[in-house]
């Protein structure tokens, strides 16, 4: 048996090969998930056994911290392990000593090769599930294989879903090359292996009750759209949009994206719809989001975003700063650039209010509309040389309660003049002329 040699399975050769798995292997089933590579071990033209690489397994613990990649390293770089997901040999068990354990040395060996060739990039780990009721792994073990125990005896089924199967699987893996576990922790990877790095779906960071939150939030805003085919309530599509631009997303493809990839915990509690048929939590869609967003009254949703971020703020700010900024890429129905007035913590940049105004010097007339509704007792309020005013003083001090820090330029030479009379000479800039 020295002449055993390995190659691809051809195309018209895969109805053979998934015949003989789906009779012959213990699974009694061919298929497999993701990218794969079919292998066939022939002596003299004959087949005598059969491996199917596949893709690797989303998640399991002992593995991820046996690489010690980050989450974000393993959603993007799975695609550089592969698992030897089928291991069939057609002869009678202890006819060729040790030929699973030379066929599998072979397979592996020239498996970089043929993953090269069939999906353009290379790998750098292997890894595989041994079922302890029907083998051993002693093949795994001749070829330096390392064992690093059992599975948690669950299997997946779909994205965030896994059921239990109640049969722990042990759990081998070997590298391809000395320095792989560094490779899939480096922040970023060689050229050669780049092309297997996946773009993925952005995470959801928020945590179930930052989420029931959100969603408490949005309850008053009057939903837009007809009763007639509506699956996902308003509180939902807003609260998987704002969670999806907070965490980047920038149109409504992301925020799509974004969507599919909340978990089953995060569905459940946002109250996404669920499918009769399968029992699962669907997420919406790109289209669900377009109908939406282009509807809804943006002054209501701008408001429950402020409140809701207020509320996540623990260590309420004690000093607010007014501003405005034109917002780049936006138009008004007028024809104008965008340009939002906004008050925001000096600690973190948590916006308490915002509203929309039709040019910055709009901003002094604006104060009161902005601060209305926003709690600034006892609170400090910072704003530019244009909002020194003695209307908007008054107006935080006598009926808000707050206190105030306001610059004053040489524009404003009387109140200047009683300043440098009343305060220290620190305080003002002889540069500048400012105080």
């Amino acid at each position: 048996m020295d002449h055993v040699t390995i190659r691809v399975v051809e195309d018209q050769e895969v109805n053979r090969f998934n015949a003989l798995m789906r009779t012959k292997h213990y699974l009694k089933n061919s298929r497999t998930a993701g990218k794969l590579v079919r292998h066939v071990a022939e002596y003299n033209g004959e087949w005598i056994a059969l491996l199917t690489w596949s893709a690797a397994a989303y998640h399991i613990k002992a593995r991820d911290e046996w690489i010690g990649w980050s989450d974000e390293q393993r959603r993007r770089r799975l695609n550089l392990l592969t698992s030897n997901s089928r291991f069939l040999l057609l002869h009678k068990p202890g006819e060729y000593p040790n030929m699973a354990t030379k066929i599998m040395k072979l397979s592996t060996k020239r498996l970089n090769e043929d993953w090269q060739n069939i999906h353009k990039h290379r790998l750098l780990a292997i890894e595989t599930f041994v079922d302890p009721d029907f083998y051993q792994g002693g093949c795994y073990k001749a070829g330096n294989w390392l064992e690093l125990g059992y599975t948690a005896g669950y299997r997946r089924k779909g994205r965030d879903y896994y059921e239990e199967h109640e049969r722990p699987k042990r759990l081998f893996v070997r590298t391809l090359r000395r320095d792989a576990l560094n490779v899939l922790r480096r922040k970023e990877l060689p050229p050669e292996y780049a092309a297997g790095e996946s773009e993925v779906r952005p995470l959801c960071p928020f945590h179930k009750a930052e989420l029931g939150t959100l969603f408490e939030m949005f309850g008053d805003i009057d939903d837009p759209r007809t009763e007639k085919g509506r699956r996902y309530p308003l509180a939902c599509v807003l609260s998987i949009a704002t969670a999806a631009v907070l965490c980047g997303a920038r149109d409504y493809q992301g925020i799509a994206d974004f969507s599919q990839g909340l978990s089953k915990p995060q569905r459940r509690r946002l109250r996404c719809w669920k499918n009769p048929l399968t029992k699962e939590f669907t997420a919406p869609s790109r289209t669900c989001f377009w109908k939406v967003l282009s509807n809804i009254d943006a002054v209501q949703l701008d408001k429950a975003l402020n409140d809701w971020l207020v509320k996540l703020d623990e260590n309420r700010a004690e000093a607010l700063a007014l501003d405005g900024k034109t917002v780049k890429g936006a138009w008004t129905s007028k024809d104008s650039q965008l340009h939002l007035f906004a008050a925001f913590s000096h600690d973190n940049a948590v916006v308490y209010s915002q509203c929309a105004v039709d040019e910055k010097s709009n901003e002094i007339t604006h104060v009161e509309k902005l601060l209305d509704h926003v709690d600034i007792d006892s609170k400090v309020i910072t704003a530019d040389a244009m909002h020194t005013q003695r209307k908007t003083a008054h107006y935080l001090v006598q009926e808000k309660g707050a206190d105030y820090l306001f610059t004053v330029k040489d524009n404003q030479r009387h109140l200047r003049e009683k300043l440098q009379k009343q305060l220290p000479e620190s305080l003002f800039f002889s540069n500048e002329k400012e105080a």
